[in-house]
């Protein structure tokens, strides 16, 4: 499709595999910005989102650590959910700066 054309031919570090989908999730967050996780075949390391504007533009990157589940994004924190040495679930905040939006600036844990 078009769009899909537009896209490769506009972010060439996002070539899509000929064999696998180049996205693993998608968020629309509470701006309207749509937050496009990029496919990784290891489970170490970080991931990377990449974040478009509502009008099409790229806006930036933001790279969060491996294990954490994204589940909401606010204005200015996205909300997740990782687990620990003996699987018990833990909530985990990342503070951001949508200015920037280039990279996790500090996390926050709920309550501490």
């Amino acid at each position: 499709s078009e769009v899909k054309k537009d896209f490769i031919s506009a972010d060439t570090d996002w070539l899509f595999p000929t064999l696998a989908p180049g996205i693993r999730n998608m968020i629309v967050d509470s701006r309207g910005f749509v937050w496009l996780k990029r496919l990784s075949f290891t489970v170490e390391g970080p991931q990377t989102w990449r974040v478009i504007a509502p009008g099409g533009e790229r806006w930036g990157d933001v790279t969060l650590p491996a294990g954490v589940e994204v589940r909401d994004i606010s204005d200015d924190r996205v909300f997740g959910v990782a687990t620990d040495g003996l699987d018990v679930p833990l909530i985990k905040v990342f503070e951001f700066d949508r200015s920037q939006l280039l990279d996790v600036l500090r996390q926050e844990t709920p309550g501490g």
